[in-house]
Parts: C-alpha cells; sequence; structure tokens
C-alpha cells in the first residue's frame, strides 16, 4: 500500500470517527455498514436513526464529488428508510455552515453536521443550482405582516419580489434565495428567516424525487424475483451496499439475493446479512424491519448452512423463490 493510500485511510478513519461522535452526542443510534469491504466500492457507511433529530443515511469521504451510483443508492435507502442522504467530507473547499446539493444527496463538512444538530443558533446555507437558500418561517412572516397591517400586495411591491412568490413563502414557507431573503428582513424583520434543516432539506428530496423517479424506480432483471418482492411493497435495488433491496411495505424488508445467477458469491450472502442484521437491528426499534434471503430451491439449504455460523437464523427469514 502506497504512502498515499495509508495517508487517505487514516483521514478517513479519523472523519469517521468525528462523525460518529457527533451522532453520539445526538442521541442517534447507528450502524456502520463494511460491505463492499472495499471502500472506493461502498455507496453507504452509517444509517443513523432515533432522537428528535432527522434520521441520516451517511457516506464519509475526502472529497467532496458524488456518483451517479453513489447518489443512486443513497436516494433509494433514505427514501425506503425515510432518511436524508447525506455525504460528510473534509474536503477544504466545503465551507463551514453551507450544504450543498449534488445529485440529490447532501454535501457538507463535519462542523456543518455538528452544527445542524447541536447548535441550533447557527445560521446555516444550501447552495443549489448556483444559488444560496435560508428558509422562510411562514408563521412569523404571516404575523410579521399581520402586524404591520401588511398584504401580500404591498410586501411584494416593498420587497421586489413576484406577488406569486410572497404568496407561496406566506402559505407554505419553505426556502428563499439569500436575495429574496435580504429583501423581505429590509421590510419585516430577520425574525422571518431561518435556516436550512433537515426537516427542509426532507421536502426538497421529495421535490428532487419527482425528477429522478424513473430513474430510480427501474425494473429488475429477474421478473420472478420482482414480482416476489413486489408483493411486499415499494422495491429500491441498491447496488453498491450490504442490502440487494430495501422493501417498503407494511415493515421494512432489508433482502440479500442468494438466486442464481446472483451477483453475490456465497461469501457476499454471509457477508452482506451479517451487515444487514446490524442496520435492522438499529432501525427496528423505529420501525418494523426484517432481514430475508431469497433464495432458489436447489441452494436453499447451502444458503442456511453458510450463514448458521455468523448469524442468529431467529433473526433471518430464507424465502424460497420458486
Amino acid at each position: 500500500m502506497s504512502a498515499e493510500s495509508r495517508n487517505r485511510r487514516k483521514k478517513l478513519r479519523v472523519l469517521l470517527e468525528r462523525v460518529v461522535n457527533i451522532l453520539e452526542a445526538t442521541g442517534k443510534r447507528y450502524t456502520i455498514l463494511r460491505f463492499p469491504s472495499s471502500y472506493r466500492e461502498r455507496s453507504i457507511d452509517l444509517i443513523a436513526v432515533g432522537g428528535d433529530a432527522a434520521d441520516v443515511i451517511i457516506r464519509v469521504k475526502t472529497g467532496a464529488g458524488v456518483s451517479k451510483d453513489e447518489a443512486h443508492d443513497m436516494l433509494k435507502a433514505s427514501l425506503a428508510l425515510d432518511s436524508i442522504p447525506v455525504v460528510i467530507s473534509d474536503d477544504p473547499e466545503l465551507y463551514d455552515n453551507i450544504v450543498y446539493e449534488r445529485g440529490g444527496v447532501y454535501v457538507m463538512n463535519e462542523r456543518t453536521l455538528e452544527n445542524m444538530y447541536l447548535k441550533p443558533t447557527e445560521l446555516i446555507a444550501l447552495y443549489k443550482k448556483g444559488e444560496l437558500y435560508l428558509s422562510i418561517n411562514k408563521k412569523k412572516l404571516g404575523e410579521a405582516m399581520q402586524r404591520r397591517l401588511m398584504s401580500i400586495s404591498e410586501l411584494s411591491y416593498l420587497t421586489n419580489i413576484s406577488r406569486r412568490t410572497v404568496f407561496k413563502y406566506k402559505k407554505e414557507g419553505g426556502m428563499v434565495t439569500v436575495e429574496n431573503a435580504e429583501k423581505l428582513v429590509s421590510v419585516v424583520g430577520e425574525d422571518v428567516v431561518e435556516s436550512i434543516s433537515f426537516e427542509i432539506i426532507a421536502k426538497d428530496i421529495q421535490e428532487r424525487m419527482r425528477e429522478l423517479g424513473s430513474c430510480l424506480r427501474k425494473a429488475l432483471s429477474n421478473p420472478q424475483l420482482e414480482q416476489r418482492l413486489r408483493e411486499w411493497g415499494e422495491v429500491y435495488e441498491i447496488r453498491k451496499s450490504a442490502p440487494d433491496y430495501i422493501v417498503s411495505g407494511e415493515e421494512i424488508q432489508v433482502v440479500v439475493d442468494a438466486t442464481p445467477p446472483s451477483r453475490n458469491t456465497l461469501k457476499d450472502v454471509v457477508r452482506k446479512t451479517i451487515e444487514c442484521v446490524k442496520l435492522v437491528d438499529v432501525v427496528q426499534r423505529e420501525i418494523k424491519a426484517s432481514v430475508s434471503i431469497i433464495a432458489s430451491q436447489e441452494n436453499e439449504f447451502l444458503v442456511k448452512d453458510e450463514i448458521s455460523p455468523y448469524v442468529n437464523l431467529n433473526k433471518v427469514s430464507i424465502e424460497k423463490l420458486k
């Protein structure tokens, strides 16, 4: 291993420890997913749930770039688990207290993550499509307008913001460009403008899903497997992590595919199952969840024999695909 590789691994280890410390201070439960074993081939490093703050799917990186495969895996896992997809990076080009939207996931340094979770007085902005955004508190905006006996048309005139946009701010709140935020503050006061929160980001994700829906919900290569999984709920295929599929229905099914010609070897099935059990142990305190291995008639017993020394079989359901 080269000195550069060793240095990168050390940086990642330190960064991961910092992220874990933040999650623990927030009171979140978490698990670290270590499949695939090669860091470069992985799309998800941590899943953190519980507590009062938003649940997150986290990728820890030294750089701030996000590949399409990483973004799609994180987005699909976040939809299935009702979480926020976050990349934490120590890239020096990332500014403190700015969240960067890239490919539908949200990139920040660990200080910004800490401030979003633990320091509510910090002002956090979102950088998206070349604009900086804050958020509008619709209740405080309405109260400020009422105190001033100000109509939507009057506020529109005084701020040079369109009447339609002002109406949307008053009715829905949500994100506001820094330029428009400054205009509003100059007329109705600074209380109406707030930090970007994980709740605001969650709404942004839903809008992003309308753009990416067809990319994230492609048909599976195995129609028989797809039919079986869709009996359980909405199917999200994960390409570069421990689960092969996460199915969101009456309960969450975290699925490992052992059906030939699956891309998984038996060794992969064992390692994936171990990691999926860890995942379910964390999330099932919040939602009903379980691990399922989909096997064929030919290898059902072989799969059971392979995983039994490593996993409590009471925590895993082996489903036979006929």
